[in-house]
């Protein structure tokens, strides 16, 4: 049974130090256990076995992956009961702001609330887009954005291929960023960052490891703790292996139950872009037609592509695009005990590897292994879609999770937000326009360098356009010709501007107030911005930003990440 609240309305905290909760704190160990009865109670099979066997398997197999990884970054393994409630939540591997730290500040109060463990999942198989360092630096008299990149990453190219940049590269990156002109409060920061990663990067041996222990090292500043396991590593094991291959072999219905779930999400939330929140999976209901689905191939250095699926009497093709590279026998693959063995073999003679994609990542870590899931809100968007799926594919509800955000600002924050900013701009810009329509009205504040003469000139020039408005209305209230309608506007717009080009200072004083305005909304926007990484803010500023007790989104009560 599907315990979840009804759905919030998902927005982020706006707010210094504010969070969005959902479910309230109170209601989640109620989620977690309905979540472990469903488990119990479920009787769906997958491959001829017990989904309640393969959550034991998944279980199993990750766990010892997970530590294996930690073993390798010399990274603390926490104690972890096999039987205990296993809470899991997920990210791209990068410089994380303050509401992705939320999710797993979550995460670790669940895991020692329920004597659990918290395992994070480290989105390698995603491609490089959000791990930029963005530092506020200073620039006349405000900030600007310095976006700090590692060197030699290709964009193209999922986050498990990107290597460590190589010593000289990135002793560069790192002396380049300790000598940004960074702001003040956030300068002492930057120092211990240089230092932190100075000191890890003989541990790692790609760039997830890197950003992986540096989070780490962060959590063990915030005495938090979880298991991490890159995406690359958990699609290893045999309990993904297994989900991959039955969805290879339900191909047709997995697109059809995918695409229906999509339509459903948009018709509900009346989004008409058919590409939101995810494109549909290509394919037709022949099917001997190649069927797309929601799993990426990859192949070393190269770009991922989606996996198609063709049938042709007892073999299973696997293509990329309209590229066959492997076949399978359909009745072997439906062989639990012979699935995953085949798998392995064919995607090492074609070189390749499946990854999950967004929403058959979340069905499976949702079905086969955790209890229960923390989402920030983009993902807990998406993973309705992802409920309607698990209803639809595996004709059970889908268990209940969780969502976590907050906003925490840089010590720089000060002053009016970008909203506030915004309001002296729109008063800006309409007292421009005004001067720009009556003048007459804002004569008083430049006339005091008007020579006599100008002075006289300004007052028929003010007498003939009070003599033009009142033609103008006389003939709009007469319903005058149109053409000797539009001649007195522009006779008007032309006394207009005779007017203002008499006091030059009047337009230059109103330009530079509407400029002003407008500098302090993109003043506000940097200063204001939630997305810096969580690590720029000092500890001591974080915790008491995140664990005091804070009015939270989800009931609009008092609650605590902690």
């Amino acid at each position: 049974m599907d315990t979840q609240l009804p759905h919030p309305r998902y927005t982020t905290p706006k707010n210094n130090g504010e969070i969005f909760l959902w479910p309230s704190s109170n209601q989640i160990p109620r989620d977690i256990q309905a979540n472990l009865d469903l488990f119990a109670q479920t009787e769906i099979e997958i491959l001829g076995r017990p989904l309640r066997e393969w959550r034991k398997i998944a279980r199993r197999d990750v766990m010892n992956l997970s530590r294996s990884y930690h073993e390798k970054l010399n990274l603390p393994i926490p104690n972890y009961p096999s039987e205990a409630p296993l809470l899991v939540t997920g990210h791209q591997p990068g410089f994380f702001h303050g509401g992705i730290l939320a999710k797993y500040l979550l995460l670790d109060s669940l895991a020692r609330s329920t004597g659990g463990a918290a395992l994070n999942l480290v989105a390698d198989s995603d491609l490089p887009r959000h791990i930029a360092l963005r530092i506020p630096t200073t620039h006349d008299d405000g900030f600007v954005v310095q976006e700090m990149t590692f060197p030699s990453i290709d964009p193209h190219v999922p986050l498990e291929y990107q290597p460590l940049p190589n010593a000289a590269e990135f002793h560069s990156f790192l002396e380049t960023l300790q000598n940004l002109e960074a702001a003040e409060s956030v300068d002492t920061s930057i120092k211990y960052l240089v230092g932190v990663l100075d000191n890890l990067y003989p541990q790692a041996q790609t760039l997830t490891d890197l950003l992986v222990l540096l989070n780490q090292h962060w959590a063990a500043i915030l005495t938090m703790q979880w298991f991490d396991l890159p995406i690359s590593h958990m699609a290893q094991s045999s309990a993904f292996l297994i989900f991959a291959a039955d969805l290879i072999l339900r191909a047709e219905q997995v697109r059809y139950c995918y695409n229906m779930s999509l339509r459903q999400y948009r018709h509900v939330h009346k989004i008409r872009n058919v590409t939101q929140p995810l494109p549909e999976l290509q394919g037709s209901e022949d099917p001997a037609e190649a069927q797309e689905l929601p799993l990426w191939i990859f192949s070393p250095n190269r770009p991922r592509q989606p996996l198609f699926v063709q049938t042709h009497k007892n073999m299973v093709i696997l293509k990329t695009g309209k590229t066959e590279f492997a076949q399978l026998p359909k009745d072997k693959l439906s062989q639990s005990d012979q699935a995953v063995a085949l798998l392995i073999e064919i995607l090492e003679q074609a070189r390749m590897q499946i990854r999950p994609r967004a929403l058959s990542l979340t069905a499976f870590v949702r079905l086969f292994l955790a209890d229960y899931f923390i989402h920030g809100i983009g993902g807990a968007r998406y993973d309705h879609v992802t409920d309607e799926f698990i209803r639809q594919f595996y004709q059970i509800d889908p268990p209940s999770f969780g969502t976590a955000t907050a906003t925490v600002y840089l010590p720089i924050a000060r002053g009016r937000d970008r909203s506030e900013a915004m309001e002296n701009v729109r008063h800006a810009r309409t007292q421009w326009r005004d001067l720009n329509y009556n003048p007459q009205r804002y004569v008083a504040e430049g006339t005091d360098r008007l020579s006599d003469s100008e002075s006289e000139h300004l007052k028929k020039l003010i007498s003939e356009r009070e003599k033009a408005i009142r033609t103008s209305d006389r003939l709009r209230r007469d319903g005058g010709d149109s053409s000797h309608r539009r001649r007195i506007f522009h006779t008007i717009h032309r006394l207009n501007a005779d007017i203002l080009a008499l006091l030059p200072g009047l337009r230059q004083n109103f330009s530079q107030q509407l400029a002003r305005a407008e500098s302090q909304v993109t003043q506000a926007g940097i200063t204001h911005d939630r997305e810096y990484f969580f690590g720029l803010i000092p500890t001591e500023d974080l915790k008491n930003q995140l664990c005091r007790k804070h009015r939270c989104h989800s009931e609009r009560s008092e609650e605590s990440l902690f």
